[in-house]
């Protein structure tokens, strides 16, 4: 019996309790907004708790016009307004919108015609994106060069930039050596400062130049260099080995190598064939070594009376139709104009420092720089822009297609090479000739001497191919050296004992598996 009671006052607790938490529940939802009330249970069914009630429907299928613009709803065939308005709001897209009014950029809400590049304040800031061209936040050289351009390539310590486009590599690279500074390398580095800077006030060296570098190098090897070589005044000769090793500091790849004397006399040479010049620390010595640079990096020939300056060897060298820069002609000043180069037989377009030191390079030689420079960058220079409007334009004259870009055409004296690897070699004190470097080159001309050798001399090189190809070349024991005549005037020459030759081999049918100088082996 006992049991019974205590059953029953427990059932009896059990009410009272559930009694109590209904009506504290109930008294709650009279503070429920009213735009949340559908949220909550339904308590109008005879007082018992059911179901939600379901979600309104979307402000585009409620037949209400919600933003008083006299429009309801999505039209369809069946849209009827309660309110009197029209059926179709212009703002809604379907009869799922829940938004009649206009999207607003700015009222924290990024509606489906809004985006993070249409309107940041309700979208966010969109993501960085790699290939538009712009370099945004969360974006380095590293993670997208396309943007940010190529990280720079460290340089070694002893190499210093003068100015420095990030990478030696598709760039015209200058580089100042120093002799003879007994270790002062500030004083070196005021004269390559100084070097630099007649350079640059020469057209294809204007340092707005993308793709130009220019360093020095404050690791001297002694003084290598020594005025009145062979009896000439001013005939500044330099071993051509310790120079191109020096520059190799800053790049083993394409440069040239400009080496400055510490000496007050004026003077300087020119080996061409080697990409070396040679100058002092005179105030104009330094031009002689832009005129040399004219040789072995734009492959223009002497405008004075040198015998090799020829119309078939010297891009700048023409007949007395000048057809190769005729489209030219009323430009500048440019004419066709007599007495020059080899012999004093041929014709220029106009007097540049090709033929004295106090011109510029002026626009004839200007264009055919631009071809150098192509093949060097895969770019023209700015400067280029000019000489796109004549027919030949840049592209045509350089045999540069934009789609499958080919690079430059071959000239007279100059040779195609495909898939060019240029081989260096030096001789020592000994009389034995070694390889001091391997360089990888661009598709494009390059000069005969150098493709093909000499074609006689006792200086002998014979590559092998895998394929078995062999090839010779040949190279006399001297060199042709040009020096200056005065403060304005080139035109000396003389012959030097050659201390490097380097040559071009095409690697497109098969690799070089060896090389020999004068039957020595120094490769493979």
């Amino acid at each position: 019996m006992q049991q019974e009671k205590n059953t029953a006052i427990i059932a009896a607790l059990i009410v009272v309790l559930c009694g109590f938490l209904f009506v504290t529940f109930k008294s709650s939802l009279h503070n429920v907004p009213a735009s949340e009330k559908h949220l909550i249970p339904d308590t109008t069914n005879g007082g018992t708790i059911g179901f939600g009630k379901t979600p309104p429907p979307p402000q585009c299928n409620d037949h209400l016009d919600n933003d008083g613009d006299g429009y309801c709803d999505f039209k369809t065939s069946s849209t009827r307004c309660k309110d009197h308005s029209k059926p179709g709001d212009p703002d809604c897209t379907s009869k799922t919108d829940n938004k009649e009014a206009p999207d607003v950029c700015g009222d924290k809400t990024c509606d489906a015609s809004e985006n993070c590049a249409t309107c940041s304040q309700d979208c966010g800031i969109c993501p960085p994106v790699c290939g538009n061209s712009i370099c945004e936040e969360n974006e380095t050289c590293s993670n997208c060069a396309t943007d940010c351009g190529t990280c720079p390539v460290p340089l070694d310590p002893r190499c210093h930039a003068l100015k420095y486009d990030s990478t030696p590599i598709n760039h015209v690279n200058l580089v100042f050596v120093p002799s003879n500074f007994s270790g002062d390398m500030m004083l070196f580095q005021q004269h390559a400062q100084e070097a630099w800077n007649t350079f640059n006030r020469y057209v294809p060296y204007d340092p707005a130049i993308q793709k130009l570098n220019a360093f020095y190098v404050t690791d001297e090897r002694g003084s290598y260099c020594n005025f009145n070589c062979s009896g000439i005044e001013r005939l500044l000769c330099c071993s051509t080995a310790i120079a191109k090793s020096s520059s190799s500091i800053c790049t083993t790849g394409s440069r040239q190598t400009v080496v400055i004397h510490n000496n007050e006399k004026y003077g300087g040479a020119g080996y061409t064939s080697e990409d070396v010049a040679t100058t002092s620390t005179n105030i104009d010595a330094s031009r002689v070594a832009v005129h040399e640079t004219g040789h072995s990096l734009f492959n223009l020939g002497d405008e004075y009376n040198y015998p090799r300056s020829t119309p078939s060897s010297s891009p700048n060298c023409d007949y007395s139709t000048c057809t190769k820069w005729k489209e030219m002609f009323g430009w500048w000043g440019i004419g066709c104009n007599g007495a020059r180069c080899g012999d004093n037989l041929y014709y220029i377009g106009e007097n540049s420092i090709m033929y004295s030191l106090v011109y510029q390079f002026e626009e004839v030689n200007e264009r055919i720089s631009c071809c150098a420079y192509y093949q060097e960058t895969k770019t023209f220079p700015h400067y280029c822009d000019k000489f796109q409007g004549f027919v030949p334009n840049l592209y045509q004259l350089c045999q540069v297609i934009p789609s499958n870009l080919t690079g430059p055409a071959p000239q007279q004296g100059q040779q195609s090479v495909e898939k060019p690897f240029e081989y260096t070699f030096a001789k020592d004190d000994a009389g034995n000739w070694n390889r001091i470097s391997v360089v990888v080159r661009n598709q494009g001309t390059y000069p005969q001497q150098k493709v093909s050798g000499e074609g006689k001399g006792t200086i002998s090189i014979k590559t092998v191919k895998k394929n078995g190809k062999t090839q010779e070349f040949l190279f006399d024991e001297q060199v042709p050296v040009e020096y200056p005549l005065d403060a304005v005037k080139m035109g000396g020459y003389a012959q030097q004992p050659r201390k490097t030759v380097s040559i071009i081999v095409d690697q497109a049918d098969s690799y070089v598996s060896s090389i020999t100088v004068n039957d020595k082996r120094v490769f493979g």
